[in-house]
């Protein structure tokens, strides 16, 4: 069910990151009952002065919580749920957020480092 409602939503969020003027990203990891890690990725974007949240997915994490498969799995969902390029990132991104953890917010070797 939940499948199937992102899909009919997922032209809406494509056109809604690609047609935004700034995106704000925020990733978040998510470790369920049955110990299955789990990735959030949000996306805000400036539409009319207004930011506009929206939940591009949430991703099942299989190949171990390291750097480059995060990095992999946040590029993939940006392009497939958010329709936008590594080149978009870099000339509409004006925030990235996450909650702490140094696998993506790591200073010298984070995921924002990888994506710039």
């Amino acid at each position: 069910m939940v499948d199937c409602i992102h899909n009919q939503i997922l032209p809406t969020l494509k056109e809604a990151m690609s047609n935004a003027s700034n995106v704000a990203l925020t990733v978040d990891e998510i470790m369920n009952m049955d110990n299955q890690n789990w990735i959030s990725i949000h996306g805000y974007v400036l539409k009319d002065w207004s930011w506009i949240l929206v939940l591009l997915t949430m991703k099942q994490i299989v190949d171990g919580f390291n750097l480059n498969n995060l990095t992999r799995v946040l590029m993939n969902s940006l392009k497939l749920c958010g329709g936008i390029s590594k080149e978009h990132i870099n000339n509409k991104l004006v925030s990235f957020g996450a909650n702490g953890i140094s696998v993506i917010q790591g200073m010298w070797n984070g995921i924002i480092m990888q994506i710039q």
